[in-house]
C-alpha cells in the first residue's frame, strides 16, 4: 500500500501513516513525502535522482525537517513565518511520527521546488514528466532498499518497549493508589457498584479485573527479572516510543 502526502491539501492530517499500522506489521505500508525546496536548492541544475531520497540505514531521517520560512523580501518572511505556525497546527503530529523508528525506514522523500506540484496547476509538459520520473524513481529506491523482515524486527522492539513503559504505569497506578483512588478500586474489582459503564456480564467484569492483575503481576516480574535494564534499551531504537489512548471515530 503507498500513501502520497505532502501538498495535498489535507486539512486535518497530511500524512496519517499510522492509521494503516499494527505492532507487527504482516505487510509493508510506504509513505511518499513530498518536501518544497526553496532558493538557490531550485536553480541548480540536478538529475531527478538527486530530487529523491530514501533512508539508507536503520537510524537515518530522525531528524526533524526545519520549515524556512525566511526567504525572500519582508512580506514573504512574514507571509512565510505566519504559514509556518499554520502548518505547525496541522502537520506536527504526522511529522513527529515521520521521525519514529518503524516510521521513518519506509518513507520515501521526493523533493519539489516551488513551481512544481501544489497549487502549480497549469505545469509544463517537462515538469510533468520529470515528477513521473521522480516517482519512478521513488518506487524502485524502495524495492532496492526496504528490508521488510529488518523493518518487522524494528517494530517488534519498538511494540516490546512501549508495552512495558505502558503497563509499568498501569501497575504503579495499581498497586500505590491515593486515598482518592479507593472508591474507584472497589469499582473496578466489583466490591461496589459502578455509577456508569459496568459490564452487564458479571463473567466478563469478573474476567477483566484477572487480566488487569494478571497484566501488573506481568509488569512486576519484568522489573524483577530485568534489574536495571529494560525493553527500551540494550538497542532498542530511538527515541523510545509512547502508547496513548485515542478516540477512534
Amino acid at each position: 500500500m503507498l500513501i502520497s502526502a505532502g501538498f495535498d491539501g489535507g486539512i486535518c492530517s497530511n500524512f496519517p501513516l499510522h492509521f494503516f499500522d499494527s505492532p507487527l506489521p504482516r505487510w509493508p505500508t510506504f509513505g511518499i513525502d513530498l518536501e518544497p525546496q526553496y532558493g538557490e536548492a531550485c536553480k541548480d541544475e540536478r538529475n531527478n535522482e538527486d530530487l529523491v531520497w530514501f533512508p539508507p540505514r536503520p537510524g537515518s531521517g530522525a531528524q526533524l525537517p526545519l520549515s524556512r520560512f525566511d526567504q525572500g523580501s519582508s512580506l514573504q518572511k512574514l507571509l512565510g513565518f505566519l504559514g509556518a505556525i499554520v502548518n505547525t497546527m496541522q502537520n506536527w503530529r504526522d511529522r513527529l511520527q515521520a521521525t519514529a523508528a518503524g516510521y521513518r525506514d519506509r518513507i520515501v522523500h521526493i523533493q519539489l521546488c516551488p513551481n512544481e506540484g501544489g497549487l502549480n496547476l497549469n505545469m509544463p509538459p517537462e515538469a510533468i514528466r520529470n515528477l513521473s520520473a521522480r516517482g519512478k524513481i521513488a518506487g524502485e529506491v524502495i524495492i532496492k532498499h526496504f528490508d521488510f523482515s529488518s523493518h518487522m524486527f524494528a517494530r517488534y522492539r519498538i511494540t516490546m518497549c512501549a508495552l512495558q513503559k505502558y503497563l509499568d504505569d498501569l501497575g504503579n497506578s495499581w498497586d500505590k493508589p491515593v486515598p482518592q483512588d479507593a472508591t474507584g478500586q472497589e469499582y473496578i474489582r466489583g466490591t461496589k457498584q459502578a455509577p456508569h459503564y459496568e459490564p452487564r456480564s458479571k463473567k466478563l467484569g469478573g474476567r477483566m479485573l484477572q487480566t488487569l492483575e494478571q497484566l501488573v503481576m506481568l509488569a512486576g516480574e519484568w522489573r524483577v527479572e530485568l534489574a536495571n535494564q529494560s525493553f527500551c534499551k540494550d538497542g532498542s531504537p530511538k527515541p523510545d516510543p509512547i502508547l496513548r489512548n485515542q478516540p477512534k471515530f
